[in-house]
């Protein structure tokens, strides 16, 4: 016979593992709350070392604070703009070089995320973003005043004026020739065609090809950067303004001229050398244009990188001079939607903001509702349920009755023009 089992209370040892257990999963809820609290105060805590005596320490509240709003859209932004966007001013003004940098990236990230127009505020922030873009210490600081600079623009004015006068401040940093800051000119010439693609009232058609020959010239510029930058500038105002039209209307004219002149004595042939004079600058905008896409005519040693990257840019920026063909873009949202765009200015507007959003790229296009109105859709609130595994049999599968009645047309249509080939 088994032995019978005595029954007693839990030991003091069993309590004290209990109360163990306890203390456990007291101090992990306590842990994982202190843990959303300080996600909540991050934000806050950034803002607070913005105003340490210590510059070491500003700057890591600025890169920190940067980080923040680049990677989700913060709610902090609307309870703290006029807070944000003072510190910002004081860094441009008077902080170090990484200050400066950080403080910019910030303040253009801020307004990004705001998102409303305030034309009072871009005029407050015009000058010291001006300042810091031509004069500032270093050229990392100058190329984020630059990029600030473009989107403060893009996002607050709704002038056409203040938009065309921050397009000329940004045509004054690119139009400089200077080999040791690239990286800031590369920035306004890009921020400045970004602000191009918004203008409601195009220029006319002098000032357009007045403007060309600034542009061409930077295309036999030795950094990369630039050469690019400028490509896609001309592009965007060869495409936008109608050159391709004024191209023609100029060759007309060029003919009309020269008959003009063989039937007069004087004044025709000067008339003939200014019309061809005209098509000749676009012509060779063209071409050399065309020659980098192949990287041919260029006389400077190169990376393969740099090859690549150029050919890679300009063969889009070619056919879009050429056959007015604009590629589509397709991007990925997170929950599976789909944003299509097929608009050079549309393509040139969303790399530029892919560009300075970076890793937040994505998380700004699904929950900032300027880019939504920018580019014109919705996207979807959650990931739509995924298919089970029957219904994929029964939907997707050669066997389904979609995929039949598609094959059955397809063996029509083959079948109507097998008989038309032979009758």
């Amino acid at each position: 016979m088994g032995k019978k089992r005595s029954k007693k209370g839990p030991s003091e040892d069993d309590w004290e593992g209990s109360i163990a257990s306890d203390n456990t999963a007291a101090s992990l809820m306590g842990d994982m709350k202190e843990v959303d609290d300080g996600a909540m105060d991050e934000f806050a805590e950034a803002l607070d070392w913005t105003y340490e005596s210590r510059g070491s320490t500003r700057e890591k509240g600025w890169e920190r604070l940067a980080a923040l709003i680049r990677n989700s859209v913060r709610e902090e932004c609307f309870q703290n703009a006029a807070t944000v966007t003072g510190r910002c001013q004081q860094a441009l003004r008077k902080g170090s070089a990484a200050e400066a940098t950080f403080a910019a990236t910030a303040l253009a990230l801020h307004v990004l995320t705001l998102g409303d127009a305030d034309e009072s505020l871009f005029q407050s922030l015009q000058p010291d973003l001006l300042r810091a873009a031509q004069h500032g210490k270093g050229a990392a600081a100058r190329t984020a005043a630059a990029d600030a600079l473009a989107v403060c623009c893009f996002v607050l004015s709704d002038d056409e004026r203040s938009t065309r006068g921050a397009m000329d401040d940004l045509r004054s940093i690119w139009a400089r020739r200077d080999a040791a800051a690239a990286a800031p000119r590369a920035a306004a010439l890009r921020g400045w065609t970004f602000l191009f693609t918004s203008l409601n009232a195009l220029p006319d058609a002098g000032a357009v090809e007045a403007l060309l020959p600034a542009l061409a010239a930077l295309l036999h510029e030795g950094d990369v950067e630039v050469r690019a930058a400028a490509g896609e500038a001309i592009a965007v105002v060869y495409h936008t303004c109608g050159l391709d039209e004024l191209e023609s209307i100029l060759e007309g004219e060029g003919d009309e001229e020269e008959e003009d002149g063989e039937e007069g004595e004087d004044g025709g042939g000067e008339g003939s050398s200014s019309g061809g004079g005209g098509v000749s600058g676009l012509s060779e905008v063209v071409g050399r244009m065309r020659d980098l896409a192949t990287n041919r005519g260029d006389r400077q040693r190169r990376s393969k990188r740099d090859r690549a990257s150029l050919r890679g840019a300009f063969r889009d920026i070619t056919r879009v001079i050429e056959d007015g063909a604009v590629r589509e873009t397709k991007i990925k949202l997170r929950h599976g939607d789909t944003l299509h765009i097929n608009t050079l200015n549309g393509n040139v507007s969303m790399g530029y903001l892919r560009r300075f959003l970076a890793g937040g790229f994505q998380a700004h296009l699904q929950c900032n509702p300027l880019l939504h109105a920018v580019f014109g859709y919705e996207p979807l609130a959650e990931r739509p349920g995924r298919l089970t595994a029957l219904e994929k049999r029964a939907f997707r599968s050669p066997s389904s009755a979609s995929s039949k009645s598609r094959t059955q047309a397809r063996k029509g249509q083959r079948a109507h023009k097998g008989f038309e080939l032979e009758h």
